[in-house]
């Protein structure tokens, strides 16, 4: 085969090792393995205005449910059945809500105790809770109710709210003049009981508390309103509860007025993921969300985190989600009002984007990523686009990329994965040459043997013809 056939050859199957490594780096398609709607769907409803999710059971608000009332609100439990399938499970209602209560506003789940916030219940606010029995059934009504401690008209307690283990944050940004308060509370033999209110720091402009994140050690909480740029707080626990401190205070990178910077919020141990679902930089109302990391007691902006287009109403930041190295994060704006929800990976201490996750026929309007969430480690994600159906709304269930358990790739850096299949091609490529030069030598001495015997053969040939003179 000539070199520069073979040379051909190896440059193409070179290339198609690096298609593999962009497949393995950064990951591919998401694909839509369900798509739920509501038992008693109806038009209005917003089903998928808010999500919440573990690793086995996902909550799924529609506040504006009527069927206790106009706008009470109802909360849908899906978890998988035996056949793996995703399906709804239950629905929950609170025993005393109402006309709008907005039952179902803001929700979360850990193993077995959903959390629901109603943050107009008796026009204060209240959360409920669910607890799972024995047999693997959802209540029919509330294990526990926890009124606002606060009885101010308007408080929008449960306007947010997070939970893990025995310890659960809620919101409560209308509190105080909307200046905002956030609870914290813990559960002891099935009762909960107020433990700390965190207060806003000196300076904060309002609405603390309208979103809150909280891992097990830390809590964070976000303020923001229309005027200003709005900040983050982070408080921490040396104790294991038992006392909060205030940690950092975190503004907005920008600093413009009106970016709802900390409207969405993720935590997971030294990692902080911030929405500014109205940050308008060169494109109006682009969003933005931005990485943080945590250094001892301090907090650092690590990177902004971007999609793959730029557009004027995207909204990126309106939902977030972090864990283990991989964060989500919705702009419901895209593409007209479609939306999107992008996927990026922590790899060699740099966030990569990895996908754009979009839902197959998506339509105008859909709101696609308005709330999202996932399974621990990201092999399943849950997106709620309540536009869909004059608002009916839809929950959107996706599968990781099958190439990483987390989505996002062989967890190798991109350009070590072209190192090893440059350093392979380079070593297969002289083994080739060198094969071809041994080729080469023993033609060339095939050749000069046969030569040496036609040249024997010659002083025989002419002692014949001078014997045929003779």
């Amino acid at each position: 085969m000539p070199v520069t056939r073979c040379t051909s050859l190896y440059v193409a199957l070179f290339f198609c090792y690096l298609s593999v490594c962009l497949q393995l780096a950064f990951g591919a398609n998401w694909n839509e393995v369900a798509k739920i709607s509501a038992s008693d769907s109806a038009s209005y409803s917003m089903y998928g205005f808010a999500v919440g999710a573990d690793a086995t059971t996902v909550v799924v608000g529609a506040y504006q449910n009527n069927k206790m009332g106009q706008d009470a609100g109802s909360a849908y439990v899906i978890t998988q059945n035996k056949a793996m399938n995703w399906t709804e499970a239950a629905e929950l209602f609170g025993s005393d809500t109402g006309s709008e209560s907005m039952f179902a506003y803001a929700v979360a789940v850990d193993g077995d105790t959903i959390v629901v916030g109603a943050p107009n219940q008796d026009g204060v606010g209240a959360v409920y809770e669910f607890v799972r029995g024995s047999d693997g059934t959802w209540p029919s009504k509330e294990t526990a109710k926890l009124p606002s401690p606060d009885v101010t008209a308007g408080d929008y307690f449960g306007n947010s709210l997070a939970i893990k283990g025995d310890t659960m944050v809620v919101g409560s940004p209308r509190v105080a003049g909307d200046d905002g308060r956030v609870y914290v509370y813990t559960r002891a033999g099935g009762v909960w009981s107020l433990k700390t209110t965190l207060l806003p720091p000196d300076g904060c402009d309002g609405f603390f508390g309208s979103a809150v994140a909280f891992d097990g050690k830390t809590i964070v909480a976000g303020a923001h309103d229309d005027y200003n740029a709005g900040m983050v707080v982070v408080f921490v626990t040396g104790d294991s509860g038992a006392t909060w401190s205030r940690q950092a205070v975190i503004h907005a990178p920008s600093g413009h007025s009106n970016d709802f910077f900390g409207g969405a919020v993720a935590v997971d141990g030294d990692h902080l993921v911030v929405g500014a679902s109205h940050h308008s930089g060169d494109r109006s109302l682009s969003g933005g969300a931005y990485a943080f990391i945590r250094s001892g007691s301090s907090w650092a902006l690590k990177q902004t985190l971007e999609p793959d287009t730029v557009a004027d109403g995207q909204m990126l930041g309106t939902s977030v989600w972090l864990s283990g190295g991989m964060a989500l994060v919705g702009m419901p704006g895209y593409s007209n009002n479609q939306g999107a929800a992008v996927a990026f990976q922590l790899v060699s201490g740099t966030w990569t984007r990895t996908a754009t996750i979009t839902a197959p026929g998506g339509d105008v309007g859909d709101l696609f990523a308005f709330s999202l969430a996932a399974v621990p480690d990201a092999s399943v994600a849950f997106v709620g686009a309540y536009g869909v159906g004059h608002e009916s709304g839809v929950l959107g269930i996706f599968s990781a990329p099958t190439s990483h358990p987390s989505g996002g790739g062989s967890g190798l850096p991109f350009t070590a994965l072209v190192v090893i299949g440059v350093v392979v091609f380079v070593v297969v490529l002289l083994l080739v040459v060198l094969l071809m030069v041994v080729a080469v030598g023993l033609a060339l001495a095939l050749i000069g043997t046969t030569n040496l015997v036609h040249r024997r053969a010659e002083p025989r040939r002419g002692y014949e013809s001078m014997e045929s003179l003779v």
